[in-house]
């Protein structure tokens, strides 16, 4: 029994998966948090170098000027992380975890779709917000500086 809890417990907090694979310590969320922010962006952005800049960048924003809402962001990473049967999101396969992001936004549940809203537009938004991705999109850029 006392093993039981112990395993249990080592899931919850993301001992098991090792936290983040960026090599980074992240300042706003759990390395577990960040593991599972990492594989939502990587699923929403189909890239996985990308998916880890982005979270980085999200990670840093929401220590800074996002720390306000950080906590609801940190519970919907939570949420994503342990709210579906079987496995742990972060621990998914790039094509599990679209798939489980596409089942969430198409969902029943309101709470599902929103947060599988709020991690693809927070990654897109961040990733796509860069100057150096602009030309992929045929953007030229914003006409006043």
């Amino acid at each position: 029994m006392t093993g039981l809890l112990a395993t249990a417990g080592w899931q919850v907090w993301g001992k098991a998966a090792g936290g983040s694979g960026s090599g980074q310590v992240p300042r706003a969320f759990s390395p577990w948090q960040m593991a599972t922010l990492e594989r939502a962006c990587a699923a929403s952005l189909e890239d996985a170098d990308a998916a880890v800049v982005t979270a980085r960048e999200l990670d840093a924003h929401f220590a800074t000027t996002g720390a306000e809402v950080a906590p609801d962001f940190a519970l919907a990473l939570a949420v994503m992380e342990f709210g579906h049967a079987g496995r742990r999101f972060s621990r998914l396969s790039l094509d599990e975890a679209a798939e489980t992001l596409d089942a969430w936004a198409r969902s029943k549940v309101g709470v599902r779709r929103q947060i599988a809203k709020a991690l693809r537009d927070a990654a897109r938004f961040t990733w796509f917000g860069r100057e150096e991705t602009w030309a992929a999109l045929d953007y030229d850029g914003p006409w006043i500086r």
